[in-house]
C-alpha cells in the first residue's frame, strides 16, 4: 500500500480563545453540544485550535486506511503527521469512534511534551484519581493533564477514563493549553 501524499502543513496563528461557532463545520453540531466528542473531531480541534504550524511534520508517519473520503481527512492527515494523535497498527484511524477521556488525556498530555511546556514549572494537583490504579495505562498521563489543570476529576474523585469526552470539555481543555501556552516562551 502506497503511502497517501499530503500537501504541505500551513502555519496556522496561535488563537486567543477557541473559536468554534467559526471554525467547526457547518454540517455538523456546535462543539459545545457534542456529547461524545469522535477521533475526527478531536483532529479537527486540535489543527484548527492550537498553534501546531511551527511543530516538525514526521517523513515517516503510519499509513491511514479508513479517511480517503471523510469530511476531516485534511485535519487527521495533519494531526497524525505531527504526531498528534496515534494510529493503531492496523491502520485504522477510525474518524468516528468516539475518543474517551482516557484517550484524551494522553492525547493532551503529548501535547505538552512536544510544544515543550516544562513539567516542573506547572501547576500541581495533591489529586489522583480513586478511579484508576498506579499501573493503568492511562495513569501517568491523567496525573500530567490533572497537574497541569487541563482536565478535572468529578467531585467524588474519579476521572472516568473509559468515558466519552464532549465537545465542551475538549475545547476548555484546548482553551486551557492555549493559556498554558502562552505563558510559556
Amino acid at each position: 500500500m502506497r503511502p497517501v501524499s499530503v500537501p504541505p502543513p500551513e502555519v496556522l496563528p496561535r488563537p486567543a480563545q477557541v473559536s468554534i461557532p467559526e471554525r467547526w463545520p457547518e454540517e455538523l453540531p456546535p462543539v459545545s453540544e457534542i456529547r461524545e466528542l469522535t477521533r475526527s473531531g478531536l483532529a479537527v480541534l486540535l489543527v484548527r485550535e492550537l498553534p501546531i504550524g511551527g511543530m516538525p511534520v514526521s517523513e515517516d508517519f503510519p499509513v491511514v486506511v479508513d479517511i480517503a473520503e471523510h469530511w476531516a481527512r485534511r485535519e487527521i492527515l495533519s494531526a497524525v503527521q505531527r504526531q498528534l494523535i496515534s494510529v493503531p497498527a492496523n491502520h485504522r484511524f477510525e474518524p468516528d469512534r468516539p475518543i474517551t477521556r482516557g484517550e484524551a488525556a494522553e492525547v493532551l498530555t503529548g501535547i505538552l511534551e512536544r510544544m515543550n511546556v516544562n513539567r516542573e514549572e506547572r501547576p500541581s494537583s495533591g489529586r489522583a484519581p480513586t478511579d484508576l490504579p498506579q499501573g493503568h495505562r492511562y495513569y501517568r498521563a491523567v496525573r500530567m493533564v490533572l497537574a497541569a489543570g487541563i482536565m478535572d476529576l468529578d467531585t467524588s474523585g474519579r476521572f472516568h477514563v473509559s468515558q466519552p469526552v464532549s465537545g465542551k470539555e475538549m475545547a476548555a481543555s484546548i482553551n486551557k493549553i492555549n493559556r498554558l501556552l502562552s505563558s510559556y516562551p
